[in-house]
């Protein structure tokens, strides 16, 4: 995409270290041209949202489970099966599905946890090279308004 296009959009659960290795091909085909980007951030602050389960969880088992993410799950370092993980999902198995996205496995391909956790893990994001943030996996506007005013206490 750095050879052709002018911005890039990285998807959601990505681990920083991908995202970096990512942006590092994209700078290789750009050659020397800037080319702007942004990565999709699945992000849940405890305590904010109306329902009390963590809905990133399920969402990462779904995107988690293909086996083109193979390689962001090697570099994000946490352990995945993700053979078991598309049994799980074909069979609905929900339990098993949310068993298998593990507490590594959220902190390396999320922003989930207390406000502090995830500006954290936004910082880690923009270190490894995210010009923009999108701030996602939040349903309902109400939660979608709370967690940007806990990030940025200014709104």
């Amino acid at each position: 995409s750095g050879s052709h296009a002018d911005g890039v959009i990285m998807s959601g659960a990505t681990s920083a270290p991908f995202v970096e290795t990512c942006l590092d091909r994209v700078a290789m085909g750009a050659e020397g041209r800037q080319v702007k980007n942004c990565g999709i951030i699945y992000t849940h602050i405890e305590g904010l949202a109306q329902a009390p389960e963590n809905p990133v969880r399920r969402t990462l088992g779904f995107i988690l489970r293909g086996e083109h993410h193979a390689e962001n799950i090697r570099l994000g370092g946490a352990s995945l099966d993700q053979v078991a993980l598309r049994n799980a999902f074909d069979a609905e198995e929900w339990e098993f599905v949310d068993n298998l996205i593990s507490n590594d496995v959220m902190a390396a391909h999320a922003a989930c946890g207390d406000v502090d956790n995830v500006r954290a893990r936004f910082t880690e994001y923009s270190a490894a090279g995210l010009d923009h943030l999108i701030v996602s996996g939040i349903a309902h506007p109400e939660d979608i308004l709370r967690t940007l005013k806990a990030l940025s206490p200014s709104l």
